[in-house]
C-alpha cells in the first residue's frame, strides 16, 4: 500500500486551511519523513490515519470519546480524507467526525469516483478485503501493534514478561484461536450431552403415551357401529317433527290473516277520523272569512284616508331634506367666519409681539457687543504662557538635583549595610579599599543638604502652580470672551428672524380678513334660501294627525283582506272535505265486514293443541340428535387415539435416531478439543520459526555481525545466537533494530501490507547510535520490500538521508505543510 495523501479538516491543530477545507499533506513511494517541533500536529497525523483508515482509537490510559479527543477545541464536525494505492488501485477513504457531522463513511474508487462501499460496517469490511484480514479487530489490531506503533513502545512487545507478551502477540498471530476453540467447544459438549438427556426423557413420555393407546382400534369399531344405530332413531325423530310444524304453520297463517283483518279496520277507522276533523276545520275557515268580508267593507273608508295622508307625507319628505343640508351649510359657513375673525385678531397680536421682543433684543446686543470690544482688550496671553514655561523649568531643575543627591545618598547607605564590619560580600574576606569612616561622613553630608532642596522644590512647585493658575484664568476668560461673540452672533440671526416673522403674521392677518369678507357673503346667501322653503313642519304636524285618526281602521283593513279574499277557496275546500269523509265511512264499513270472516274462520284452541304436539316432537329430534353428538364424539376421540398411537410409533422411531447422532456428535467434539489442545503449541512455535526466520535474514542486512534468531513460542522470549542473549541483553541500537526486523517481518506475514509508520524511531537512542540508527532504517525499508515508510522525527540525524520530507509548522490559524 501507499499512502498517498491525507486532507484534515478541524482535526486539533489542523484548522480551515488556505482553502477553507482544511490541509492536505502528500506523501510519495519509499521513506517519507514527518518533520516538526513538539506541538505541531505530528502525532495527530498518525492518530488521524489510524482512526479513518483503521478504525483504531488513539491509546490512553483514561476513557475519552475518540470523535470529541481528534476535533479541534470549539468546533461540532470535522473530516479525514486518506488517499491511498493498493494492488494497482487508488482509493480515497472518507470519515466524518463530530456531534453535527452530517458525513457518512465512504471508500470510493478514484478512477471513477464510484462509492466501493458506505457506512462504518461496510468500510471495515471493505479495507480486510483490500488488505488480506478476516475482520475489524484484526484492522484494527495490525495499526495498534505494528503499522503504527506509538512513540517508544516499539521494542516493548520484545522485552515484556510472559503474560504480557502472549496478550499481545497471540491475537496478532491467530495463535490463541486454539486455545479459544478448545474452551468453546466445552459448551458444546455440555450442550449436546443436555440434548441427550432431553431426548432420553421425550423418548420415555412417547412409550408412555404408545402404552396409553394400545387399545384404540377396538374402541373404535364399537364407536362406528353405536354411531350408526343413533342416527336411524333421530332420522324418525326428525319426521315427526317435520309433520307437527306444517300444522302449526297453517293455524298460524289464519291466525296471521285475522291480525290483519283487524289492523285494517283500525286503519280505516283512523282515517275516517281524520277526514272528519279536517271537514270541521274547513268549515271553520269557511266562516271566518266570511266574517273578514264584512269587516273589510266597514273599514274601507279609513284605509283610504290613510293612505292618501301617507303618500302626502312622503312627497313632503325631500323639501325637508333639501331645507336641512341648506341650514347645515348655513351653520358651516358661520363656524367659518368665527374662526376666521379669531386668527386675524391672533396673527395681529403675535406680530406685535414678536416686534417688540425684536427691539428689546436689538437694544440690548448693541450693549453687550461694547463690553466685547473692551473684554478682548483686556487679556494678554503670551506673558501668561511665558511664566509658567518658566516656572515649570526650575521645578524640573530642582527635582533632578534632589533625585541625584537621594540616589548618591541611598547608594553609600547601601554600601555601609553590605561591607559591615569591612567584609566584602562578593571576595567573601575583608575588604582593604573601603573606608567606612570617610563613607559616613560622606553620608552625613547628604543628610545636610537634602533637607534644603526639599524646601526649594517645594518653594518652585508653588510658584508653578501659582502661573498655572493664572493661565488657567487667561483660558477660561478668553473661553468667555469667544463664547460671548458666538452668543451675539446668534441673538443677530434671531433678531432677522423676528422680523420675518412679524412680516409672516401680518401677511397671514390680511389673508384672513379677506376669507372673512367671503364668508358673510355666503351666510346671507344661504339665509335666502332657507327662508324659501316656508313653513314645512305646519304642514307635516297636520298630515300626521290624518294618519293618527285613520290608523285603527287601516290596520283593520289589512288584518281581513287576506281572509277576505280567500272566501271562494276555502267554501270549495270544505265541499272536497265532506266527500272525502263519506268515503272513509265506507271504508270503515268494508272492513269491519272483513274482520268478521276472518274471525269465523280460526279456531284458537286447534293452534294451541298444535303448538303443544310440535314442542313434544321437537324434544325428541334434539334428544336423538345430542345421542348422535355423543356417539360422533366418542368415535372421533377413539379416531384420534389411534391417529396418535401411529404418530408416537413414528416419533418414537425418530427420537432413537436423533439419541445415534447426538451420541455420535458428542464423542467427535470431544476428539477436536483434544486435537485442538495438543495443536495449539506446535502451530504457534512454528509461526513463530517462520517470522523469525524471515526477520533474521532482514537483521543480518542492517548489523554488523550476523546471528540467528530463536523466537519461543512458550513464552514469546527472543534470543540471538551465538551467545545465548536475550532482547534485554542487546544494546539499545540492537533492540531497535532487531524490533525493526521483527515487526516489518510481521507485517507482510499477517497481511497483504507493505507499509509501516516508525513514531520517533530513535527515541532513547544516545546520539552516538542515532546516525547508525537512521541509515538502518532506510537500508531495511530496502532490504524488505517495503512499498512505504513514514518517519515521524525532528531527529537531525536522517537530515540528507531521507528525500521526500514533510515539515509541519504551527500558526495562529492552525497547522501548514511549511516545506516539502
Amino acid at each position: 500500500m501507499i499512502l498517498r495523501s491525507i486532507r484534515l479538516w478541524n482535526i486539533k491543530s489542523y484548522g480551515d486551511g488556505a482553502e477553507g477545507r482544511g490541509v492536505t499533506i502528500a506523501f510519495a513511494p519509499g521513506i517519507n519523513r514527518i518533520a516538526g517541533r513538539n506541538g505541531h500536529g505530528k502525532s495527530t497525523l498518525i492518530e488521524a490515519l489510524g482512526y479513518a483508515l483503521f478504525f483504531t482509537k488513539p491509546v490512553f490510559e483514561e476513557n475519552f470519546d475518540a470523535a470529541t479527543y481528534l476535533l479541534r477545541a470549539g468546533k461540532k464536525e470535522g473530516e479525514i480524507d486518506i488517499t491511498f494505492t493498493h494492488g494497482g488501485e487508488t482509493y480515497r477513504v472518507e470519515r466524518g467526525l463530530g456531534s453535527q457531522s452530517r458525513r457518512r463513511a465512504k471508500v470510493v474508487q478514484c478512477s471513477d469516483e464510484s462509492i466501493a462501499a458506505e457506512g462504518d460496517d461496510a468500510v471495515a469490511g471493505c479495507l480486510c478485503r483490500l488488505f488480506g484480514l478476516a475482520d475489524a479487530a484484526q484492522l484494527t489490531e495490525l495499526f495498534a501493534k505494528l503499522a503504527g506503533v506509538k512513540q517508544g513502545r516499539l521494542t516493548w512487545p520484545f522485552d515484556s514478561k510472559a503474560a504480557e507478551a502472549r496478550k499481545h502477540f497471540e491475537p496478532l498471530l491467530d495463535v490463541e484461536i486454539f486455545r479459544q476453540c478448545f474452551d468453546r467447544l466445552k459448551p458444546v459438549v455440555d450442550e449436546y450431552e443436555e440434548l441427550q438427556r432431553t431426548e432420553e426423557t421425550k423418548l420415555a413420555t412417547i412409550e408412555e403415551r404408545i402404552r396409553e393407546r394400545a387399545d384404540s382400534a377396538v374402541k373404535l369399531e364399537a364407536a362406528t357401529k353405536q354411531a350408526e344405530g343413533l342416527e336411524g332413531k333421530a332420522k324418525s325423530a326428525q319426521e315427526q317433527k317435520a309433520k307437527a310444524a306444517a300444522f302449526v304453520a297453517a293455524q298460524e297463517t289464519k291466525e296471521k290473516a285475522q291480525r290483519e283483518a283487524e289492523q285494517l279496520r283500525a286503519e280505516a277507522v283512523g282515517r275516517r277520523d281524520l277526514a272528519k276533523h279536517r271537514h270541521d276545520t274547513a268549515a271553520q275557515r269557511v266562516r271566518e272569512s266570511r266574517g273578514a268580508v264584512e269587516a273589510v267593507l266597514k273599514a274601507k273608508p279609513a284605509h283610504d284616508a290613510y293612505v292618501a295622508a301617507d303618500e302626502a307625507a312622503r312627497a313632503l319628505q325631500p323639501r325637508q331634506e333639501q331645507r336641512a343640508k341648506v341650514r347645515e351649510e348655513l351653520a358651516g359657513q358661520q363656524r367659518t367666519l368665527a374662526q376666521l375673525e379669531e386668527q386675524t385678531a391672533a396673527a395681529r397680536r403675535r406680530a406685535a409681539e414678536l416686534a417688540e421682543d425684536a427691539k428689546t433684543k436689538t437694544t440690548g446686543a448693541a450693549k453687550r457687543r461694547e463690553q466685547l470690544a473692551k473684554d478682548r482688550e483686556a487679556t494678554d496671553r503670551d506673558r501668561a504662557l511665558e511664566l509658567e514655561a518658566e516656572a515649570a523649568k526650575q521645578v524640573e531643575a530642582v527635582a533632578a538635583r534632589l533625585t541625584e543627591k537621594e540616589q548618591q545618598r541611598k547608594t553609600l547607605s547601601g554600601q555601609i549595610q553590605e561591607i559591615a564590619g569591612g567584609f566584602c560580600p562578593f571576595l567573601k574576606e575583608a575588604c582593604r579599599q573601603f573606608d567606612q569612616a570617610k563613607v559616613q561622613a560622606d553620608l552625613v553630608a547628604f543628610d545636610h543638604a537634602l533637607p534644603p532642596l526639599r524646601r526649594e522644590l517645594e518653594a518652585v512647585r508653588a510658584a508653578h502652580k501659582s502661573s498655572q493658575v493664572a493661565l488657567r484664568a487667561w483660558t477660561t476668560k478668553r473661553a468667555q470672551v469667544e463664547a460671548e461673540a458666538k452668543t451675539l452672533d446668534t441673538l443677530a440671526a434671531e433678531i432677522a428672524q423676528l422680523g420675518e416673522r412679524v412680516a409672516r403674521e401680518l401677511a397671514v392677518a390680511a389673508q384672513r380678513a379677506t376669507s372673512g369678507a367671503t364668508a358673510t357673503a355666503a351666510i346671507e346667501r344661504l339665509q335666502a334660501a332657507v327662508n324659501a322653503f316656508g313653513d314645512l313642519d305646519a304642514e307635516s304636524r297636520r298630515l300626521q294627525a290624518a294618519k293618527d285618526a285613520t290608523s285603527a281602521g287601516h290596520r283593520t283593513y289589512l288584518a281581513e283582506k287576506a281572509k277576505a279574499e280567500e272566501l271562494a277557496a276555502r267554501e270549495t275546500a270544505m265541499i272536497e272535505a265532506k266527500s272525502a269523509l263519506d268515503a272513509q265511512e265506507k271504508a270503515v264499513v268494508e272492513a269491519e265486514a272483513a274482520l268478521a270472516a276472518a274471525r269465523k274462520d280460526f279456531d284458537v284452541t286447534a293452534l294451541a293443541t298444535a303448538r303443544k304436539e310440535l314442542e313434544a316432537a321437537t324434544a325428541a329430534a334434539a334428544t336423538s340428535v345430542a345421542q348422535v353428538a355423543s356417539a360422533k364424539a366418542e368415535l372421533a376421540r377413539e379416531q384420534k387415539r389411534l391417529r396418535e398411537h401411529e404418530a408416537a410409533l413414528k416419533e418414537r422411531a425418530a427420537h432413537e435416531r436423533e439419541l445415534g447422532d447426538l451420541s455420535a456428535a458428542i464423542a467427535l467434539t470431544q476428539k477436536a478439543r483434544s486435537l485442538l489442545q495438543k495443536a495449539a503449541p506446535y502451530v504457534a512455535q512454528h509461526i513463530c520459526r517462520r517470522i523469525a526466520s524471515r526477520a533474521q535474514q532482514l537483521f543480518n542486512r542492517i548489523n554488523h555481525d550476523p546471528v540467528e534468531l530463536e523466537w519461543d513460542a512458550k513464552q514469546y522470549s527472543l534470543r540471538v545466537h551465538p551467545g545465548e542473549r536475550r532482547f534485554a541483553m542487546l544494546s539499545g541500537g540492537e533492540q531497535t533494530k532487531l524490533a525493526l526486523a521483527m515487526t516489518l517481518t510481521m507485517i507482510q506475514d499477517l497481511s497483504g501490507l507493505k507499509f509501516c509508520v516508525f513514531d520517533e524511531p530513535t527515541y532513547g537512542v544516545d546520539a552516538d547510535s542515532r546516525s547508525l540508527l537512521a541509515d538502518a532504517i532506510v537500508e531495511v525499508q530496502a532490504a524488505a520490500g517495503f512499498d512505504q515508510l513514514l518517519l515521524v522525527s525532528h531527529d537531525d540525524a536522517f537530515d540528507g538521508k531521507i528525500e521526500h520530507t514533510v515539515v509541519l509548522k504551527k500558526t495562529a490559524t492552525g497547522t501548514q505543510v511549511e516545506s516539502v
